[in-house]
């Protein structure tokens, strides 16, 4: 599963005012380097979360960091690495060492972003690829895999099993979220697969394109509601 490129390549491109989506063949033409997509979704999160989002408690914030993270997914049935594009953290001061960035930090959704899309559907609009969903995927299952001790997944409780990620392909940002029941991941930790394999459901939400104020406001919304989501666990 690939990172973001380093590097970065010019694209001259001006966002439509009208509600009307560039079609495929328009993103191939001003296809902006993947890099480019994440820092305008990275940006687009920070400012949402930084001036909407009231932290309840001093000693506990919630930001975004554009530090991918890596995740090593290894199990019987599995076995992987994957990197997201940055990160939503909520962040716990700790009195002692006197720092935010500490093992209190819990991940509570990933970005993955992509210049642009790669196939189509029958109206011709973009939608998302099978290497872009499988990576998508992986991103899902690594933070719950990484809470799994010795291979106990059962003592992972619901809201530890249910994980979210934000999806950009160059201006459109979606949410991705998956419940992994304790079904899919004995499978996963099974030395021998079950005579039914377990079904797995990713459901997401609608796109909004970010190029359109009244998308772009609907989106700050959703990640503002999402914001006040995570805030029922603290």
């Amino acid at each position: 599963m690939g990172s973001s490129p380093l590097t970065t390549v010019s694209s001259v491109y001006s966002p439509r005012h009208l509600s009307e989506r560039p079609d495929v063949e328009e993103q191939i033409d001003r296809k902006k380097h993947e890099v480019v997509s994440a820092n305008m979704a990275a940006q687009f999160i920070s400012i949402v979360i930084d001036l909407y989002s009231n932290q309840p408690i001093e000693s506990i914030t919630t930001e975004f960091s554009n530090a991918p993270n890596t995740f090593h997914l290894d199990s019987p049935q599995f076995n992987c690495i994957c990197q997201d594009d940055g990160a939503i953290w909520r962040r716990k001061f700790n009195l002692i060492t006197k720092t935010w960035i500490n093992p209190q930090s819990t991940l509570l959704c990933s970005l993955e972003a992509k210049s642009s899309y790669s196939r189509v559907d029958s109206s011709g609009m973009g939608v998302t690829s099978d290497r872009t969903l499988a990576q998508q995927f992986c991103e899902l299952l690594g933070p719950v895999l990484s809470q799994v001790t010795d291979g106990d997944y059962e003592a992972l409780d619901d809201e530890q099993r249910c994980r979210f990620l934000i999806s950009v392909h160059q201006s459109d940002i979606m949410i991705v979220y998956c419940d992994f029941s304790p079904e899919y991941l004995g499978y996963m930790y099974s030395d021998q697969p079950p005579p039914h394999l377990p079904y797995i459901t990713l459901h997401r939400s609608r796109k909004y394109n970010l190029g359109d104020p009244t998308e772009r406001r609907e989106a700050a919304e959703t990640i503002v509601a999402f914001g006040e989501y995570f805030k029922q666990s603290i």
